[in-house]
């Protein structure tokens, strides 16, 4: 099944994803984007097919959710900090985490499957509904950083680090 995989971003995995892609004989379909702006996210969602996304420790993130924004089927692994936003059959297909071939398999579906591919997209669309917009989300971040750097200033200010709030939980964070 032709296809053409479009990278975008850059990290310290880059060249051993360039060396995966020339290995597999592949190379020739992958176009490397490198760090993409914010203002170019949605002409680029809006070329996209299916969006795909296994990161480690986890999956929501600001791609997810513009991907979601943009109507874009997505291919994932089961990860409890996405449970409330993609639902597997309905805007996502879900494999296990180590499960490649699943996940492979998820992509040749949603490619060869119209229906599926349509039905995701409007699930998608409901979705999106329910999410704030990129301006709201950065307003509710903003204002939790900065009341968590307040607690954190606060209890330096005592000479106490301990419980800077569960997602500041190392004194590190509180420096």
């Amino acid at each position: 099944m032709p296809c053409q995989l479009l990278m975008a971003g850059d990290g310290p995995e880059k060249e051993a994803l360039a060396a995966l892609a020339k290995e597999l004989g592949i190379a020739g379909d992958v176009v490397w984007l490198g760090a993409v702006p914010h203002a170019e996210v949605w002409d680029l969602m809006g070329l996209a097919d299916i969006f795909m996304i296994t990161n480690d420790v986890t999956n929501r993130c600001n791609p997810l959710f513009e991907a979601i924004r943009a109507g874009v089927p997505v291919v994932s692994v089961c990860d409890p900090s996405t449970a409330d936003l993609l639902t597997h059959g309905e805007n996502a297909l879900l494999a296990d985490r180590e499960d490649t071939e699943q996940l492979g398999e998820s992509l040749a579906r949603i490619c060869t499957d119209a229906e599926l591919a349509k039905h995701m997209r409007r699930a998608q669309r409901d979705r999106d509904a329910l999410l704030w917009t990129w301006e709201e989300r950065m307003d509710v971040e903003v204002r939790d950083l900065e009341a968590l750097a307040q607690e954190c200033a606060a209890r330096r200010a005592f000479g106490s680090r301990a419980g800077c709030r569960a997602s500041a939980s190392r004194e590190s964070d509180c420096l």
